[in-house]
């Protein structure tokens, strides 16, 4: 995967490659977009993908220790931060992600890249997932854990990535995520949430 701490925004390169994949982010960014309609997932459908992903049985509590949104970005406990958000959407509490277009010289990449962080409150195991959905998206997360994905074939899908977490009280967890379209050119990924939950021994 590109490092998208390092790497260079495809936008700097004069190339014509890089140029039009520009040209087709901005055109993408001036289109009236209605957003998706969202409902929060079930919790028996998110420890069911939990326990999928995880290979482990997956048993939430009742309430998350962090919940990130667009209306609610930071927390005592967390934040997330945004390198070139498509749209900061408090109306629908979603934020909008360009999906991530490489250019023609490695390490050039344009699009949106989430920058996270969270603090475990004690010893344990925590489930990291991040809600979101867009058409022919895959959504990324990277962390202690490498890469973990998932895909929504149409915005009418509610998509969840999952990764686990093993902290100590007072230490910060930092991932990044970002999405990629399906064609590997422009795209919206929609980020609903990010919720921490601390696991049961």
């Amino acid at each position: 995967m590109t490092d998208l701490t390092t790497a260079t925004p495809a936008a700097s390169s004069k190339s014509k490659t890089s140029i039009d994949h520009t040209l087709n982010l901005a055109e993408l960014k001036e289109r009236t977009v209605e957003p998706p309609r969202m409902e929060p997932m079930p919790r028996a459908s998110l420890s069911a993908i939990a326990a999928a992903n995880l290979k482990r049985k997956i048993v939430l509590p009742k309430a998350e220790v962090l919940k990130l949104t667009a209306r609610h970005p930071y927390d005592p406990a967390g934040l997330m931060d945004f390198y070139q958000p498509g749209r900061w959407d408090s109306t629908s509490d979603l934020v909008f992600m360009s999906s991530i277009v490489t250019g023609p010289e490695p390490g050039m990449w344009d699009g949106t890249a989430g920058y996270v962080q969270c603090a475990a409150p004690a010893d344990g195991d925590y489930l990291i997932v991040v809600h979101f959905t867009g058409y022919q998206q895959t959504m990324r997360i990277d962390g202690p854990w490498g890469t973990a994905t998932g895909h929504t074939a149409s915005t009418s899908d509610a998509g969840a990535v999952t990764a686990l977490w093993t902290g100590t009280a007072g230490t910060t967890l930092y991932f990044t995520m970002n999405c990629v379209s399906d064609d590997g050119y422009a795209g919206i990924g929609y980020l609903q949430s990010i919720e921490m939950f601390a696991l049961p021994f």
